[in-house]
């Protein structure tokens, strides 16, 4: 920031009073660019701002998905994404939590195409949306992460050296800000990674595994807050595996599982009171993990191609 202009008091004392400095900036950068382009500040343009994740959502997800799957499948599923009370409650509260699902599921679904067609701009795509993911917030590394990985297992030998690239283009989009955070000395307030090497930590903590994940699944399953989705998303793996999709069945079964287990392991290693944590965010961390896996659904099954 240029500390000599109007905003900067606004910005700093915002900062300076806010704890959790190792979040990355995407979502935060691109509102300061809004007040700095209009010299002000205007909280209406973060809600239109917000709104435009949304229609970006749609768009994307069909101008990436229409040629390679069935669009009567990709419309129900977008549109049953978007009319859930979870997408505009969380979208319009302002956290990074829905932006960063929305980058997740236009990601994985752009792999899962790839790993079931070939067709060439779909890993730079993927790449593109989970490098974003990975700076909107520290749990899209997890995600970014599980998604090369289950694309790896499933992907066969042939497939790695692609895959390769495309994990090291999102550590390159990622490296600048974990280097600005090793330079500053900046820590992660509520966790810290060293601690899942640490065997002796992890079973003196071991009491946080067992309400983590129910409470976990219990917000994935609630009809209120995704509607139909869980359902589709069930439906969608079943049905890929039923229909001999075996590559891009065994992508997204994987990927689920391993996000799952990525969420659960930073809940099992932090330093926050459990019950504290998961009633101030289960609710939102599934997010990625409902979303992707329904957008992920078109990707599977068979479409055009």
């Amino acid at each position: 920031y240029d500390f000599g202009h109007p905003l900067a008091p606004v910005f700093t004392d915002s900062a300076a009073s806010y704890q959790a400095l190792q979040h990355p900036l995407l979502l935060p950068g691109l509102e300061a660019v809004d007040s700095r382009f209009m010299h002000t500040f205007d909280p209406t343009v973060i809600h239109l701002q917000l709104f435009g994740f949304a229609v970006a959502f749609v768009g994307g997800g069909w101008c990436l998905l229409r040629a390679y799957a069935s669009q009567l499948l990709l419309a129900a599923v977008l549109l049953a994404s978007i009319t859930t009370s979870t997408f505009y409650d969380q979208l319009q509260s302002n956290l990074a939590d829905m932006p960063l699902a929305i980058f997740v599921a236009l990601g994985v679904a752009a792999l899962a195409t790839w790993l079931r067609t070939g067709a060439g701009g779909m890993l730079p795509a993927a790449t593109l949306f989970l490098g974003a993911a990975a700076l909107t917030k520290n749990e899209g590394e997890v995600f970014a992460l599980t998604a090369f990985l289950a694309a790896a297992l499933a992907g066969g030998r042939a497939r790695l050296r692609p895959l390769a690239f495309g994990a090291a283009a999102v550590v390159a989009i990622d490296l600048p800000w974990r280097i600005w955070i090793w330079i500053h000395h900046v820590k992660i307030a509520e966790y810290s990674i060293s601690n899942l090497f640490n065997p002796t930590y992890l079973w003196h903590h071991r009491s946080r595994v067992e309400p983590s994940a129910s409470e976990l699944w219990t917000q994935i399953t609630q009809f209120g807050a995704f509607g139909l989705l869980v359902p589709i998303v069930f439906a969608g793996i079943v049905g890929s595996f039923v229909l001999r999709r075996y590559r891009p069945a065994a992508f997204g079964t994987a990927w689920l599982l391993l996000s799952f287990a990525g969420l659960l392991a930073i809940y099992w290693i932090s330093t926050n009171s459990v019950s504290s944590h998961l009633a101030d965010s289960s609710n939102r961390t599934i997010d990625s993990l409902v979303f992707g896996g329904a957008l992920l659904v078109p990707a599977l099954l068979p479409g055009r191609t």
